[in-house]
């Protein structure tokens, strides 16, 4: 089961399709019989996937293990390029978003000054406002630099043309590039 809406679930569903097409070490989808790779049922989809053995974390305690994931990464990002949603599936893209993080980011920033400076008696205070400035300035220096950069010509290329971004890619991935299924 797929714990997302159904609109999103689809986007991972179409995702993992294409990178089986693709050639990537993902579980192929095994269609229903009725020839379609999910089910829907209690508001969610449902699909089956193969099974890949062995599912073994890589080791993160030595350059090799952080090599291989960064390989199993890289695999990932460049066979996903030229992904197009099917069609009602919900893209969760951030590729537009980053400004509007940024301003987020230095909105927060300000609430822990705030937080900080009437609740002075509580000991991490003085800890948050000796490190807030810096903090917003790194922030605004950052938004600055990506406003005053090529992203905007960048994001016009769209998604198809960068591919996806693995959300949650981790230590227990397979350095191969494998997983049970993709999207959660």
């Amino acid at each position: 089961m797929l714990h997302r809406s159904p609109q999103r679930s689809l986007f991972s569903i179409g995702a993992q399709e294409h990178m089986v097409s693709q050639g990537a070490k993902v579980p192929a989808l095994v269609p229903t019989r009725a020839d379609s790779t999910y089910v829907e049922a209690g508001g969610k989809l449902w699909i089956v996937t193969d099974w890949i053995e062995p599912l073994q974390p890589v080791s993160k305690v030595d350059l090799e293990g952080a090599a291989a994931l960064c390989y199993g990464l890289g695999e990932f990002h460049k066979l996903s390029k030229g992904y197009v949603p099917p069609q009602g599936a919900q893209n969760s893209s951030r590729l537009t978003t980053w400004p509007k993080y940024y301003d987020k980011i230095i909105t927060k920033i300000g609430w822990f000054r705030d937080i900080a400076s009437i609740y002075r008696e509580f000991p991490a205070s003085e800890h948050l406002l000796n490190v807030v400035e810096e903090f917003e300035r790194q922030a605004r220096e950052t938004n600055k630099l990506l406003l005053a950069s090529e992203y905007a010509k960048m994001v016009s290329k769209g998604g198809p043309h960068w591919g996806l971004v693995h959300q949650d890619y981790g230590w227990s991935e397979r350095p191969d590039g494998a997983r049970r299924y993709l999207g959660d």
